[in-house]
């Protein structure tokens, strides 16, 4: 199993300029050999084959005008280039359009091999990767398990270094198995209602945050583009996004990894998130409660853990059916949010008898695994994964 871990750099004066070349290196590689491909093409009517693009990046570095490119790995060179081939398969196979040359907002290289981290206490270890020979401090927050295959180093706009490490490490201890079954409706008044009542409000971090970013931003159209004051400003903008984001993030792992460990199936009903951010009254609310990720969250911790994930129909009409005698309201509208059915006169709150039928239905159909169940869901919106695309987990929590 492929895994993921995120961790917090702390590099100091002389690293952090090697990270820049880096960054500026990989991202020339990879808009030049996007233009070399572009102009062969041009005056031959044939596209280069994949080793002779791979050969300009040695013949480039002989030359004392691009004599730069030997201060940074040569194999995060050619992973610039490797990138570029995914670029035009993806688009080749419809995938995604054309390739375009990669902006100076882009900070982040790839490593390849030749990846070590060595513990130095319990909070700090030494990352060792080609051509930093002092190494650059890490803040680990948790023991990293399994053989590392990779690493990628990324700047985030607020201006913090993070290295994403991969490992390919044995399948997680899963937990033992239970009764528990629940049915989910997900909400923008609560985020999470459960079958049996149990509600879990939503925390709405952006709505929180949205004056101080709202001001923030306002401060920043007043600067000058390309100023001290503009930058300084900038980054102040970025790190509140950024902490809306880390915010939202610790939150969704929390309750998925609450829902994984209490119960053994879960009931889900398979939102258009996509479809649903059409509404522009509601798109905000709908971004910022994150719904696609919580699912994605549930999805890969049960493969984990050995639970099951069951998706219900989503044009079911689970809020408007009444869980007791399964007559269905044709009446009821988007403000009801408590209602009483006219035939077995049973009072409903709105969401949790949603959760019910979604458990009810959910009960119905045959269990599926959780990697099945999102090869359906990507198979009905006609996604493709990209060939010998890696599919692998991430995570940057404790969760």
């Amino acid at each position: 199993m492929l895994y993921v871990y995120r961790f917090r750099l702390c590099p100091d004066e002389s690293n952090e300029v090697l990270i820049q070349k880096h960054f500026g290196c990989c991202r020339f590689i990879y808009n030049y050999l996007l233009w070399y491909r572009q102009l062969m093409y041009e005056k031959t009517g044939e596209s280069v084959s994949w080793g002779d693009s791979q050969g300009v990046i040695a013949k480039l570095k002989k030359y004392e005008e691009y004599s730069w490119l030997k201060d940074v790995n040569s194999q995060s060179l050619q992973f610039s280039h490797s990138c570029l081939r995914i670029a035009y398969e993806n688009f080749f196979e419809h995938r995604a359009g054309f390739p375009k040359r990669k902006k100076d907002l882009v900070r982040s290289f790839t490593i390849p091999q030749n990846v070590r981290l060595e513990k130095l206490d319990d909070r700090y270890s030494m990352l060792y990767i080609p051509k930093f020979r002092n190494g650059i401090k890490v803040r680990t927050h948790r023991e990293l398990e399994g053989e590392i295959r990779s690493a990628s180093i990324v700047q985030e706009p607020s201006g913090e270094y993070y290295v994403n490490i991969l490992t390919s490490r044995e399948s997680f201890k899963r937990y033992p198995k239970i009764e528990g079954e629940a049915g989910v409706d997900l909400g923008l008044t609560a985020f999470l209602v459960k079958d049996n009542g149990e509600k879990v409000p939503a925390p709405r971090y952006l709505r929180v945050m949205e004056k101080k970013l709202v001001r923030a931003q306002q401060r920043l159209s007043k600067k000058r583009k390309g100023s001290k004051n503009y930058e300084k400003m900038r980054r102040e903008v970025a790190i509140l996004h950024q902490k809306i984001k880390n915010r939202r993030k610790d939150f969704l792992h929390q309750e998925s990894a609450r829902l994984i460990r209490e119960n053994q199936v879960i009931y889900l009903e398979d939102l258009c998130v996509k479809g649903m951010m059409q509404n522009h009254c509601l798109a905000k609310s709908i971004a910022d409660a994150g719904w696609s990720t919580f699912v994605r969250y549930i999805l890969y911790k049960a493969d984990w853990h050995g639970r099951e994930v069951v998706k219900v129909d989503r044009f079911a009409p689970t809020s408007k059916m009444c869980s007791s005698c399964g007559r269905i309201n044709k009446e009821l509208k988007l403000g009801d949010r408590v209602w009483r059915c006219k035939i077995c006169h049973a009072e409903h709150d709105r969401d949790i008898n949603a959760a019910k039928n979604i458990k009810k239905l959910g009960q119905d159909r045959p269990k599926v695994k959780p990697e099945e169940s999102t090869t359906d869901v990507s198979t009905q919106r006609g996604n493709k994964s990209a060939p010998g695309a890696r599919n692998y987990s991430s995570s940057n929590s404790d969760y």
